[in-house]
């Protein structure tokens, strides 16, 4: 009887570490799931992490109007969203045409400011 429960709790630790790894990497598949403003639903746009209702609506009603052409044409047309929160915003998985924010690099030929004295 004492090897018939060693074998129970052997397998319960397999089975354990099965379903965690399956957790794990549904979990995985999730997070770097992406989503594209020109073809999500208001739903689908709405679970992205920091993105309030009211922000959702205006991306859908500028879409509606137009598919965006690129990250500068959203951030033109929707209220709410600058380059800051494009940023975060391509973070948590929001695309457009399939394409995350890249942050413009810095102006060429700008100088860093003087130090102060």
């Amino acid at each position: 009887m004492a090897g018939g429960i060693g074998l129970i709790r052997t397998l319960l630790r397999q089975a354990h570490h099965l379903l965690f790894a399956g957790l794990w990497a549904l979990g995985t598949a999730l997070a770097q799931s992406t989503i594209d403003a020109n073809h999500a639903s208001l739903a689908d746009i709405e679970r992205i992490r920091g993105l309030g209702t009211s922000i959702a609506a205006n991306l859908i009603d500028a879409r509606n109007k137009a598919a965006f052409k690129d990250w500068n044409d959203l951030i033109r047309r929707v209220r709410g969203i600058g380059v800051a929160y494009a940023a975060h915003l391509s973070a948590q998985g929001l695309t457009v045409n399939g394409a995350a924010y890249l942050t413009p690099a810095p102006a060429q030929g700008t100088a860093a400011a003087p130090p102060a004295e």
